[in-house]
Formats: structure tokens, sequence, C-alpha cells
């Protein structure tokens, strides 16, 4: 009973590999070659059924009714050799005989199908069907967060809000709005960011922070075994309130993405370059970014430089991820001017949609909260 009872949750669940015909089902071992074969009713074993040992030589052969040995079976040992036959009943074994050439009782053979035996061969070999894309897309993670680079995946489009303390100030609270997309063409693609903040003082006065656009290129190379380098030049310009408060204001917001604090910085045009490294398991996902932010024209130097180093790991699957973030930005000219924040996300999804919110701490002692939702292209 416990033999059948087996087989038929082998049948079921794969054991291994599974090729499924009108009639036929074969369960496979892991080197491929068959373990059982059998033909099927209804989804139980009915007919002739085949059992072979790991190496292809066959183990048994007889005949089942609805899932229950019943009939003659013949057995062999590994190396091929007649070992015994039996006759079954209900799945209960009602006669054995170690003599290939002893017949059973006249009459179980005239009640149950009693099968000749049958000429050792080799077990068919079964090659499990390819996992289709769309599965193993499925279940694998994606690179979702909050604060690192953006255009180091796939094609998406999105938006995130933050809020949280006004950062290196000791007052008033900070929202910052990103909204960005990037689009990848095989392996170039470009990308688009729009930034914006607004500090609220004590006084319930508002101020606008510096709003900047950027634009630029991707590159993506796949290295086999380490993952996938994305590479990114970009043109970051202010497009509105760059001046003086939008500065204070900009630079309360900075601490959200220290990713960004080029943007932060008045008068100044940054050309921007970075790689990211994305690897992708079954069950987890980490990035790490590296870039310098080239800053022209600002108003304490007419050249500048930001360096900015980043990691991500995260770990779930494709509809929901649990992420840890380490953010870092430091100006070259000033190493005290340097932003640091770690950050603890999430982020499920549904579709093509999804939905993020990570928390962060700065190295000041301020939080924020950021989130996102978008769509992937």
């Amino acid at each position: 009973m416990r033999l059948a009872l087996l087989v038929c949750a082998l049948a079921a669940c794969g054991g291994g590999g599974i090729l499924s015909g009108r009639d036929t089902n074969r369960v496979a071992y892991p080197n491929g070659f068959a373990r059982f074969e059998f033909e099927l009713r209804d989804g139980l074993p009915n007919g002739r059924g085949r059992a072979w040992y790991p190496n292809g030589t066959l183990q048994s052969e007889g005949s089942y009714t609805d899932g229950a040995r019943n009939g003659r079976f013949w057995f062999f040992s590994e190396d091929g050799a007649f070992d015994h036959q039996a006759i079954f009943f209900n799945n209960s074994e009602v006669w054995r005989s170690a003599v290939a050439s002893e017949d059973p009782p006249a009459d179980w053979g005239s009640q149950l199908p009693d099968l000749a035996r049958p000429e050792q061969r080799v077990a068919t070999r079964v090659e499990p069907a390819p996992i289709p894309a769309w599965a193993m897309q499925s279940r694998e993670p994606r690179a979702y967060f909050s604060n690192l680079d953006r255009t180091s995946s796939l094609a998406r489009g999105g938006v995130q809000l933050g809020v949280g303390d006004a950062g290196m100030l000791d007052f008033g609270s900070v929202a910052r709005f990103d909204a960005f997309g990037h689009y990848r063409f095989s392996k170039l693609g470009v990308y688009a960011q729009a930034s914006q903040t607004q500090l609220q003082l004590p006084n319930g006065m508002w101020l606008s922070g510096r709003r900047s656009l950027e634009l630029g290129g991707t590159y993506l190379r796949k290295l086999s075994r380490i993952g996938d380098l994305s590479t990114r030049v970009g043109l970051l310009v202010p497009t509105g309130y760059d001046d003086p408060e939008g500065f204070l204001a900009s630079s309360a917001g900075a601490v959200q993405r220290p990713s960004d604090a080029a943007g932060s910085i008045p008068s100044s045009v940054a050309l921007r370059t970075g790689s990211s490294l994305t690897r992708i398991t079954e069950r987890m996902v980490v990035q790490v970014d590296l870039g310098i932010d080239w800053l022209f024209g600002s108003d304490e130097r007419a050249f500048d430089a930001m360096v900015r180093a980043n990691a991500g790991v995260g770990f779930g699957s494709r509809t929901g991820i649990v992420t840890f973030e380490l953010d870092n930005s430091m100006r070259l000219s000033d190493t005290s001017q340097r932003l640091h924040s770690i950050g603890v996300g999430g982020t499920v999804s549904f579709a093509s949609f999804w939905l993020s919110a990570c928390l962060s701490l700065a190295q000041t002692g301020h939080t924020s909260l950021s989130t996102s939702v978008g769509h992937d292209l």
C-alpha cells in the first residue's frame, strides 16, 4: 500500500521531472532517467507500469488497476538479473516465487492479468519540461530599492514621495518628490528624472527647494556568474528656485536620497557618471552603485565633484521583497560635507505594478519615510 501511495504522490508532484502525454506519465530521477512509467486513466495508474533503478536498469514491471498493483509482477536486481516474481491482488501480495520459470496457481492466473516476463531494457531518458520565462520572473525578486540607482534594472517608471524632519537643519520638516522613468532598447537605454523639495518652517511658511531635471543614457552588459553591469551618463540641470532659499530647502531634503545630493548644490550643472552591479538569484537580489558627480559653475567653486557609494540587498520573490540599503555621498573638495543613511524597506508587486516603502535614518539622527509607486514597462 505504501508503494502505491508513493507512486501516486510522485506522479502528482513530479519527483524530479514529469512528461505527461495522453496515456503515459513518466517520473524522472535528477539524472534524467525515468524512475516510473505508468499508463494513466482518470489520473491514476491503470494498465502496465514500470520502475527503473537510477542507472537505468529495469527494477519491476506489472499491471495496475485504479492505482493499485493487480496481477503478475516481475522484479530484477540492479545489475539486471531476475530477482523474483509475484502476484498482487488489490495491492496485496498473494503469491511469490524466486524461480523465473514457475507459473502461479491456475486460479490466480485466470482471475488477474498475467504478464509474461519482460525483457530487460534501459530506462527512457526524460527531459524535464523547461520552466517558462514568465514563471521564472514570477519567482525571482527584482531590484526595488528606494534610494539606489533607478536605472540599474529593467525599464520602469514611477513616482516617489518622501517626508521627514529637516535633515541637517534643526527645525521644520521636508517633503521630497521625484518622478522617474527608464527605458532600455536591448543594451542601450534612456532615462529621465525630475526632483523637487518643499521645506516647511515652524511658523507654517513653505520654502521651495531647487527644482532639477536629469536626462541621460545607460548601457547594460551582462557578466556571466556575476550579474548585470549598468553604466549611466547623465546631465543634471536646475529648472527653478536656484537661489539661497532653494539651496536651504534642497539641503534639507538631500538626506532622503544621499545618492542625489548633487541636486542640492546651487547654481551648478552636474555631469553624472556611475555604474551599478546587480545580481539576482532565486530568492535574493544585491545591488552595488559607484559613481562621481562632476559639478560645474557652483557659487562656491567653478569645478567640484561628489562621490557616491551605495549598496542594497533584498530577500523575497517577485511579488514581495524586504530590502536593506546603505547610501553614501561625499564632496571631494570638503570631505566633512558628506551624507550617510541606512534604510529598511519593502515592496509588493501586482502584475507589472509595484508599491514600495522605505524608512531611512541619516548619520545626523534624522529620519524620513519614502513611498514609491510604479510600473514595469
